[in-house]
Order: C-alpha cells, then structure tokens, then sequence
C-alpha cells in the first residue's frame, strides 16, 4: 500500500518535470483571452490534430465528459515569468477508471478541440504575466505517452 508522502511525492514529481514536446500529434494550446481581471479564471482549449498516418486514441473529455480525466490526463501547467508554479489552492481530483467508451478515435489529418479543466483555483492568481501548456497523456496505461503542449501566455491585471 503506497503511503500518502509516497503519492505526493509522485505527483509533485511528474508536475515539475513536463515531458518532450509532442511529435506524433499536435497539441495546441489556447486562450480564450490574452488578459483577465484579478480573480476571474482564465478559460482554456487545446486543440489535437493528428499528424500521423494511424488513428489517435484519446482520453475524450469533450463536452464536459469525465472532468476528472481531463484534469489528469489533460494537465494544466502555470508558470510564472520566472519559471516556477504559482502557489495556488487545489481541489481533489483523483480519476476513475478510465474504460473503452472513455476514448475517442482521431482519423489521419483530424482535428478537435478539448476544453481544458484544471483542479487549481485560478481565480486566485496574482496580478502579472504567465505561460502556460498542457501535460497530454493519451494512454493512462503507458508513461512514455506523455508530452507537453504548445506554451500560450496570458495576463492576470
């Protein structure tokens, strides 16, 4: 039985060190809009086009389906002008198990958009600029089909 320092650890492992960018697809990362008040939540889209000559499964989250998938396998990450996480309260997110009606199917050349959802409170940014991309893990069962996004920036005024 793994301890609770143990999932911790783990989970502040894989959140600090982000994986090679995408290659076999592309992952896009957008933002509704460049600067948001202090305290609104900055609203996100990434957008999957495949690239490859093979179908691409993934975690299919669109249209509010299993948020708590989403916020695993579609991994938000902020950073500072500095480089680091901003300090930010979180919710409990901890995923289900993932089945086959829980993927999609993206044909050669296909593309789709996925709104992102996040466990952090984003509402409780500061003011100032950030960067940001997403961890994609496209199969929960394989590590090695983890990458990371294009970075967008955005503004907290």
């Amino acid at each position: 039985m793994l301890s609770l320092a143990m999932v911790l650890s783990v989970g502040l492992a894989m959140s600090q060190s982000d994986p090679s960018a995408c290659s076999a697809f592309e992952a896009r990362l957008q933002v509704a809009a460049a600067a948001v008040k202090k305290g609104e939540v900055p609203q996100f889209t990434l957008l999957l086009r495949n690239k490859s000559q093979e179908p691409l499964r993934f975690v299919d989250t669109r249209q509010g389906r299993r948020r708590d998938l989403g916020n695993t396998y579609y991994q938000l990450v902020i950073r500072t002008q500095k480089g680091n996480e901003p300090d930010l309260s979180r919710a409990i997110s901890d995923p289900g198990p993932v089945s086959a009606s829980d993927y999609g199917s993206l044909e050669p050349g296909g593309s789709i958009e996925i709104g992102i959802t996040t466990p952090m409170l984003l509402e409780e940014l500061r003011r100032g600029s950030y960067r940001a991309h997403i961890v994609v893990w496209l199969d929960p069962y394989r590590e090695e089909s983890r990458c990371r996004s294009t970075a967008t920036d955005f503004r907290v005024q």
